[in-house]
């Protein structure tokens, strides 16, 4: 799907596409593969993806964190333009889960500071 839209993206010229969740589903090399990808298209074209995978965020020039919480009848919903630490941090927690360790956290740096 990501292939086909990206084709579409280029010979439409379009200026700007959202991805949401378009990499449901896969791990490992694949989302590496997609990350290039969602990427390449963000040279020529605004990108705004939608994603919980460290392999994409960790590409993102801009990262912004997305949460929402409950408080009586109401739903909010805060978005937040993380720093570079924060990024990394971010993406620490999607490869970890909840507890962070130093080792993932140099792991997130990586993968941050080789873009």
């Amino acid at each position: 799907m990501l292939a086909l839209k990206a084709l579409f993206i280029k010979s439409q010229k379009i200026s700007t596409v959202i991805f949401d969740e378009i990499d449901t589903g896969i791990s490992g090399e694949i989302a590496g593969k997609v990350a290039n990808k969602i990427y390449e298209i963000s040279l020529s074209t605004q990108v705004i993806s939608i994603t919980h995978l460290p392999q994409v965020a960790s590409l993102s020039k801009n990262h912004l964190k997305i949460s929402k919480s409950i408080k009586g009848n109401r739903t909010y919903t805060n978005v937040k333009e993380l720093s570079l630490d924060e990024k990394i941090y971010e993406i620490a927690q999607m490869i970890s889960g909840d507890k962070v360790t130093d080792s993932q956290l140099q792991y997130a740096r990586e993968m941050v500071i080789r873009n």
